[in-house]
């Protein structure tokens, strides 16, 4: 028989060490948005944002957490996007969109290596699927997707909008709801975009902070 003491201990370090593991990812994710200034803190405030959507949703806690988990390490796969691609200062050709448009299946393949990220697997795969089956990877119409795994794609979307990039001005934020709402239906779950238009203009107005130049 093992000593009560001796299980805990052993307990207890398993969990230390999966919580190391699940830092060390999020430390990763964060080191993919700065790699280019443009993205500096992209996922942590797509976690803000989807966060604040999924409890209007009336998501549990737990659902809740799933959601703020996956968004922070919805681009991990951009870490194996060749730098000559994710860093263009220009708009991305036809080839180069296509290497960028698999990041959200490179981000599933290395996310399930491990067990702390089974339950935001087919959140991240999803983070550029439309609710009209015209995104990517799998085309899959939101009808077909749980409702949870639509969650990010709006909150993703917000801040890619009022964020600057080396091609184009970031969005006022009142531009970027008004995009939400024109692409409610088609691009977005309406509910989804109903439940960010009413906390996002009040709750986490957290607007990216402007990239500086030389």
């Amino acid at each position: 028989i093992i000593p009560g003491v001796l299980l805990y201990h052993s307990l207890k370090q398993r969990i230390e060490l999966r919580q190391d593991g699940m830092r060390a990812m999020e430390r990763m994710a964060d080191e993919v948005d700065r790699r280019d200034p443009y993205t500096f803190q992209h996922s942590q405030r797509v976690a803000i944002y989807a966060h604040a959507i999924a409890r209007k949703l009336g998501f549990t806690a737990a659902e809740i957490d799933i959601v703020e988990l996956a968004a922070k390490v919805h681009d991990i796969g951009k870490i194996r996007i060749p730098d000559s691609v994710l860093l263009k200062p220009a708009k991305l050709t036809a080839q180069e969109r296509r290497v960028m448009e698999t990041h959200p299946r490179l981000g599933f393949d290395i996310l399930k290596q491990f067990s702390e990220y089974a339950k935001v697997l087919d959140l991240v795969l999803a983070h550029h699927e439309r609710y009209d089956g015209l995104g990517y990877p799998n085309g899959t119409v939101g009808k077909r997707l749980l409702l949870i795994a639509q969650v990010i794609p709006v909150a993703d979307s917000l801040d890619a909008m009022t964020s600057a990039r080396a091609y184009r001005a970031a969005r006022s934020w009142d531009s970027a709801m008004d995009e939400l709402r024109r692409g409610a239906g088609t691009q977005w779950n309406p509910n989804v975009v109903e439940a960010a238009l009413a906390v996002l203009g009040q709750e986490v107005r957290t607007p990216a902070p402007a990239v500086a130049t030389a």
